[in-house]
């Protein structure tokens, strides 16, 4: 509230800065699109165009005062003339009767010149209160210098005040001078030595990170060189163990089937051999019953017989 009491609103609308209704979160183009749809940006533009900031003729000389000559009153003609006097385009203001209507560009630039002023002022206020404090500050040393020099001479012996050595006062002042050159030496070698103590911490940091951030990166690379080679070693330990799997079970089917062939081989064998035994038993009985050997058998009989193929359940 305090920021819109400052910036002079003409009406507060409400709007949603993101369709998350989270705090602290800007989407512009639902902004847009909203100010778009309530015609926000034609008002604006169309306000911008006309004289869309106004103020009384008080209002203007107590905002705008620092830009106003010294004396400046609320008359229509004496403002006119500082407007006049201010360097802005004739389009860009009017004075009415008792208010100034002001264009968007002629307001900024007002406020502009209005900052820059104000800064001018300020700079000039801090320079002559520094010079103030510099006086003050001289001032004093140069009080306690004229006491030293009182207390100095109320000490000094009678019979010296007369006497004045030009060579003594020479060697003394030579000697105050360098005693002096020395302690600003000192004091500026003591500011470039901490610049200088400063500087190489700094260099020291930057080169830490550096280095820090040097030994992060071959670290990952490190890790990503390894973790590549073991995952290219484990693929190929994985399709080797596939190969080796898929051969013993080729092997193992091979050796099954081969089994089974011969276990079936051997089962045929036995069944001929069963069915042949059993048609020599069956031909054997009728000639013990009749008393006949196979020989007075008929030979077609035989022939039938021994050419009859033998019928298998199987193959």
């Amino acid at each position: 509230m305090e920021t819109l009491g400052q910036s002079e609103p003409y009406f507060v609308k409400c709007i949603r800065s993101n369709a998350d209704k989270l705090p602290l979160r800007f989407n512009d183009n639902l902004v847009l699109r909203q100010l778009r749809y309530t015609g926000m940006l034609e008002t604006v533009r169309i306000r911008q165009s006309g004289y869309n900031f106004k103020y009384s003729f008080e209002d203007f000389i107590h905002h705008f005062r620092v830009l106003l000559p010294p004396g400046a009153s609320a008359a229509r003609e004496n403002i006119q003339e500082c407007l006049g006097q201010l360097d802005l385009q004739p389009d860009g203001y009017q004075v009415g009767k008792t208010k100034v209507f002001l264009r968007e560009a002629q307001r900024q630039q007002l406020q502009a010149s209005l900052h820059r002023e104000v800064l001018r002022r300020i700079v000039t206020l801090q320079r002559r209160f520094r010079a103030r404090l510099e006086r003050r500050q001289f001032v004093r040393m140069r009080e306690a210098a004229g006491c030293i020099q009182k207390w100095w001479r109320s000490h000094r012996p009678v019979e010296q005040e007369d006497y004045c050595d030009p060579v003594l006062q020479e060697g003394a002042a030579l000697c105050l001078q360098t005693h002096w050159r020395g302690y600003r030496a000192r004091q500026s070698f003591r500011r470039w030595r901490q610049a200088a103590l400063l500087l190489q911490k700094l260099w020291r940091f930057q080169l830490e990170r550096r280095s820090s951030a040097a030994l992060v990166i071959q670290a990952a690379w490190r890790c990503h060189g390894a973790r590549r080679a073991y995952l290219n070693l484990r693929d190929g330990v994985v399709k080797l163990q596939a190969l080796g799997r898929g051969f013993l079970a080729r092997r193992s089917f091979r050796e099954l089937r081969e089994q089974k062939l011969k276990e079936e081989r051997e089962q045929e064998e036995k069944l001929l051999e069963l069915q042949n035994g059993h048609v020599s038993v069956q031909l054997e009985e009728p000639d013990r019953t009749m008393g006949t050997g196979p020989e007075h058998l008929g030979g077609s009989h035989l022939r039938g017989a021994r050419a009859e193929p033998p019928q298998h359940g199987h193959r």
